[in-house]
């Protein structure tokens, strides 16, 4: 039983694990034939004494025991799993128009949570807030993350299940092909982005736009403001495609390639196996690659395969 509430603890099933329905049922009949039969004996008054004595001891075994029969499932630790992400990142996590989560890495979770049998509390909410809750311990799983050397020493993460590539964007005519272009030029990026902070280390440009978010910086672009937006490839051309914006291209070759991927608490290895376990079975079933196409199927419908993965990320760690 999954249950992952875009709205997710442990499920833990009877059915898997019979020996605590045993130990429940052993509780429940032992402390029964005390009652009935103290001593050995049949008292009629120690019966009633007893049965007064020894009624909320039965109603906890038999509720309890009733509870796992008709629901089959024990949270393991007494709580779900705070699960957050973004609530402005289209298409990878984000809020819809129906006010629901949805998003590539919403779906992915989902997939996850469902094979491995994870019950979470999933939530999108503003990435600073996210943040800050996941850095101090207040939650336990983030969706979507960028890998790096400096994060990892405060996070673990899953096995990326995405090589995020970052792109030039510029309006169809705009003299520039490659970064070496940039110089002197008006350059949106969004702040804080980690683009952001490569236009800043690799001193792109001077002359650096800010903007709040991507769609913001894409549709300013097109709007004939500027002269070009750095952002994620794949994350551009959707917002080109959802918002019509056709006097937009790429230019140069991928830029800044990055790990992505679940990230989870400093530590938490258990939970890490079974989020890596997760992702290597819907990549054996083939639903990895459904959830790739349905949201970027239409803009790169090649995409990554699953088998290149390990040898991208690879590559990512010797850049």
């Amino acid at each position: 039983l999954c249950r992952v509430e875009a709205c997710s603890g442990y499920h833990y099933h009877w059915q898997e694990k019979p020996h605590v329905l045993i130990f429940l049922l052993y509780l429940f009949l032992k402390e029964a034939a005390l009652t009935i039969l103290p001593g050995g004996t049949m008292d009629i008054k120690r019966v009633k004494k007893r049965v007064l004595s020894k009624f909320s001891e039965f109603f906890c075994y038999g509720t309890t025991l009733l509870f796992v029969l008709v629901f089959g499932v024990v949270c393991a630790d007494g709580r779900q799993l705070k699960v957050r992400g973004d609530n402005n990142y289209p298409p990878y996590e984000y809020i819809d128009d129906k006010g629901e989560s949805a998003g590539y890495n919403v779906d992915m979770f989902i997939a996850v949570a469902r094979v491995m049998d994870l019950d979470a509390e999933l939530m999108l909410e503003p990435w600073n807030k996210v943040r800050m809750d996941f850095e101090t311990g207040e939650i336990d799983v983030l969706i979507g993350m960028f890998q790096s050397g400096e994060r990892d020493k405060r996070v673990d993460f899953s096995t990326p299940h995405l090589i995020i590539h970052h792109a030039i964007f510029v309006r169809k005519g705009t003299p520039i092909d490659d970064e070496a272009d940039l110089a002197e030029r008006e350059v949106i990026v969004q702040t804080g982005d980690i683009m952001h902070d490569y236009a800043k280390r690799r001193k792109l440009s001077d002359r650096l736009i800010l903007v709040d978010s991507q769609p913001e910086g894409i549709r300013l672009l097109a709007s004939g403001k500027h002269d070009c937006f750095l952002g994620v490839k794949l994350q551009g051309l959707v917002n080109i495609r959802d918002y019509r914006l056709s006097n937009l291209e790429t230019v140069g070759a991928p830029i800044n390639p990055e790990k992505y991927g679940f990230a989870v608490t400093e530590g938490n290895t258990e939970l890490l196996s079974k989020l890596d376990e997760g992702l290597n079975i819907i990549k054996a079933t083939g639903e990895f690659r459904q959830i790739y196409d349905k949201w970027f199927g239409s803009v790169d419908p090649r995409g990554v395969s699953d088998s290149k993965i390990p040898k991208y990320a690879a590559a990512v760690l010797i850049l």
